[in-house]
């Protein structure tokens, strides 16, 4: 629309003041034509359009007849500058379409108000995940350790997983809790996704940990039933889970991640078919840049 109205200023040019100004009006409109549209250039193109058309009309010397009938059936014309003819002409057009022009204004203004409501929206989201950001507790894991023994055979998995926590925020982190579970090697993709779930245990209340305390020996147990219903030989496999805590200003749970592999300090096969028990201190734990981003 923008470059169809830059042309057509430029005929008008060219026909009233031989070319004068051409480039000037083009220039304008050009420079309307060259952003995104939105929904004020878009009202504001025929607007300055025609103002454009109006101060060429005016300037042109040209004029016009109007010729109106008087009661008696008369006709009274008169000449006016192009000017004012389009001036009385678009007054006779907004009077008789009056209705339709309320209605289109109305859309319009309940269009901008929707626009100004969106971007205001978006600014007050904006701030507000700044300030979560700026105000929330980061529940943090400083180290990792096996709590308890390992117990291991075809249809179960058990054992205890002892986490030093810290909060890195400047918030208080409420109901605390953490989950974990044992995976295979080979079950390393069902690992990953385990990492990602937020799965509050029925009946726990969790604890709160206030910002830059740490926590030590926070003991989570884990016991896995292989979907399955077996567990197969494998040389290491990997604990997976995370840590939940809660704001109460985002009213919100996050999850700290966490995927670690676990094998026998000698490297022989963690589970070689026959049930056992792996003390502690012949266990390993290594952290993995694998599972779900923090939230």
């Amino acid at each position: 629309m923008n470059e169809v109205g830059a042309f057509l200023v430029g005929c008008t040019c060219r026909h009233w003041q031989g070319g004068r100004n051409c480039t000037r009006y083009l220039g304008v409109l050009g420079a309307v034509g060259m952003h995104k549209p939105t929904l004020a250039r878009v009202i504001a193109a025929p607007f300055l359009f025609f103002i454009v058309l109006l101060i060429a009309a005016w300037t042109s010397g040209y004029q016009e007849i109007i010729c109106e009938e008087t009661k008696r059936g008369e006709e009274l014309c008169s000449a006016y500058n192009l000017a004012f003819f389009f001036l009385i002409k678009l007054r006779e057009f907004v009077d008789k379409y009056d209705g339709l022009i309320t209605a289109l204004a109305t859309l319009a203004i309940g269009a901008f108000t929707y626009t100004l409501w969106k971007s205001t929206d978006k600014l007050w989201r904006a701030g507000r995940d700044e300030f979560i950001a700026g105000r929330r507790p980061w529940t943090g894991i400083v180290s990792v350790k096996m709590g308890s023994s390992l117990s291991i055979s075809e249809t179960s998995v058990t054992g205890t997983l002892s986490f030093e926590l810290r909060n890195f925020g400047n918030s208080p982190a409420e109901y605390v809790l953490g989950q974990a579970k044992f995976f295979a090697f080979e079950q390393v993709g069902d690992a990953v996704q385990f990492s990602g779930r937020a799965e509050r245990t029925l009946g726990s209340v969790g604890t709160t940990i206030f910002p830059g305390q740490i926590l030590p020996d926070q003991n989570i147990g884990f016991f896995t039933l292989p979907e399955e219903g077996f567990i197969s030989p494998t040389q290491s496999g990997f604990l997976a889970g995370n840590i939940r805590y809660f704001f109460s200003v985002d009213d919100s749970f996050h999850t700290t991640p966490f995927v670690y592999l676990l094998s026998r300090n000698d490297g022989s096969a963690l589970f070689d078919g026959n049930p056992t028990i792996i003390k502690a201190d012949d266990l390993t734990i290594l952290p993995t840049p694998m599972g779900k981003s923090p939230t």
